[in-house]
């Protein structure tokens, strides 16, 4: 983005060398999900990369979900009578790597040769003085870039991501002072030179949609906001006119432009084909660690997504979850949403957490991994009741559960399946996972050594030993010889070896002898 590598003519979105590291980085996943399998407790088994395409991992899974989501906070903002705002926040043109006024590179045929090294100059200036800027060591620059140029460091898509997340967040801030609680969703895309902005579908109360979006505007404009066009373009706002049509229809077109182009020819903003594009956006978000979608002021997606996979009819005792569960299962995200709202403050849906004995003492405990660390795997949905701890409140016992994972699964990741195909195809022995010797990953090989290098190695051998021995007898001396102070200090005699914390077949006293007692004459 920098050097001005991606942009429309050149490379929409992200840079031709990124876009291909990504797209290996795809299929070489792809290729493990498709060798792994995983096998439940009645026998079932199927690949990773099978059981991936029943997820939100699926593209067109991911855009029905947001359709539908969209649908149900329509119906509910439709029957509450709330109106429906689409905003459009966009960064100071400081943060765009197209923008003239701070160097761009938009080539024209009228622009010289040298005009452009003089633009890359300044690029490689403003690279330079990000490195430094952070700290990091200086690389090397070709030649005709050499100089001084007093230029700016670039923005990268993250920097005007966290900048837009800041910009909400103080809007937020001043939403809850005025008693404005709008929801909805947000949508991040880029442009074709990579500088993300926001699409926001709101819905908001009528009486206080004029101060939302005062509000919006006047964060909008704290940076940079005199700027020449920039109470024109830093935020556009459309109010949705439910007589030309509704709010999914509008936000539907930058969905499917964001996940896998469904329904459309072009992408406008680059020129590519739709799904072309997508793809695109897609690695480009995934590059620069930036969250495509998310739903404001609306339930959590993970109590939706959970509730769904469990079976509607197979709970029978459930009272407060039975709306939420029913809703779910029919895909009702308007009744889902009822359903949340009704179950009241003093409670709370969380989730149960899958348990194990544990070895030593017995009682159920979080799993952990191999680093020791305590893994989080959902196993049932349940309702706590919000109890005052102090000043603080905190969850109760669980009034209701509903089971959401039904099958354990074993995961076999084609490990051994592969080494066996090696082996037949080489003639070298499978190895697995418990220490023993692999098969060399060159030709070159510890079989078969001289017998000048034989003898090196074990005269090396004897020295180490001889060294170990006079480094245990300096830590014995050290820490076992030595006097008491006139302050009552021990003080040790110093070893002529390094130190050694500890030596194995040498046991040292942990404690100094006792301390001489004064004499009596």
């Amino acid at each position: 983005m920098c050097l001005g590598e991606v942009r429309r003519k050149r490379s929409a979105y992200l840079s031709a060398p990124t876009y291909r590291r990504l797209r290996a980085r795809q299929r070489r996943n792809q290729r493990m999900l498709a060798a792994a399998e995983a096998t439940n407790e009645s026998g079932y088994t199927a690949t990773l990369e099978a059981l991936s395409q029943w997820s939100v991992s699926n593209p067109a899974i991911r855009r029905t979900e947001l359709m539908v989501r969209a649908r149900g906070m329509e119906e509910v903002a439709k029957a509450a009578g709330l109106s429906a705002w689409f905003v459009t926040l966009t960064a100071p043109s400081k943060y765009h790597p197209s923008s003239w006024k701070y160097g761009a590179p938009v080539w024209r045929g009228s622009l010289s040769r040298q005009a452009r090294r003089q633009f890359v100059t300044r690029q490689w200036h403003r690279a330079i003085s990000t490195f430094r800027a952070a700290g990091l060591a200086a690389f090397s620059v070709p030649r005709e870039v050499r100089g001084s140029p007093n230029c700016s460091p670039r923005f990268t898509a993250r920097d005007v991501q966290d900048y837009l997340c800041r910009l909400w967040a103080r809007a937020r801030a001043q939403f809850k002072k005025h008693g404005i609680t709008p929801f909805g969703i947000r949508v991040t895309e880029p442009h074709h030179d990579g500088c993300p902005h926001w699409h926001l579908l709101l819905w908001v109360a009528k009486d206080r949609a004029t101060k939302m979006l005062a509000i919006l505007r006047a964060k909008a404009l704290e940076e940079d906001g005199t700027e020449a066009g920039a109470a024109e373009h830093r935020m556009t706002v459309e109010e949705i006119d439910p007589r030309k049509g509704s709010a999914v229809g509008y936000i539907s077109k930058y969905l499917a432009k964001n996940i896998d182009g469904h329904r459309m020819d072009t992408d406008d903003e680059s020129g590519l084909s739709a799904e072309h594009g997508a793809d695109r956006v897609a690695k480009w978000a995934s590059n620069h660690r930036i969250r495509q979608f998310q739903a404001m002021g609306t339930p959590p997606v993970t109590v939706w997504r959970e509730l769904r996979r469990a079976d509607l009819f197979a709970s029978e005792n459930e009272i407060m979850l039975r709306a939420l569960h029913r809703a779910a299962d029919l895909g009702d995200f308007a009744d889902f949403m009822r359903g949340w709202c009704a179950i009241g403050s003093g409670y709370k849906v969380t989730f149960e957490y899958e348990q194990e004995p544990c070895p030593e003492s017995g009682e159920q405990v979080l799993p952990s991994n191999r680093f020791g660390e305590p893994v989080l795997r959902r196993a049932a949905v349940v309702v706590r009741e919000r109890v005052m701890c102090g000043r603080r409140m905190v969850l109760g016992e669980v009034i209701e559960r509903v089971q959401t994972k039904l099958h354990s699964w074993t995961i076999d990741w084609g490990r051994t399946k592969e080494l066996a195909q090696d082996s037949q195809r080489q003639q070298v022995d499978v190895f697995q996972r418990s220490g023993a010797a692999a098969s060399t990953w060159t030709c070159v090989n510890n079989c078969n050594q001289p017998e000048a290098t034989t003898r090196e190695v074990a005269r090396l051998e004897r020295q180490n030993a001889d060294s170990a021995a006079t480094w245990r007898r300096d830590l014995h001396l050290a820490l076992a010889g030595g006097t008491w102070d006139r302050a009552g200090r021990w003080r040790s005699v110093p070893a002529s070896g390094p130190a050694i914390v500890d030596s194995p077949g040498n046991s040292p006293p942990r404690t100094p002898p006792d301390r001489p007692r004064p004499s009596q004459h």
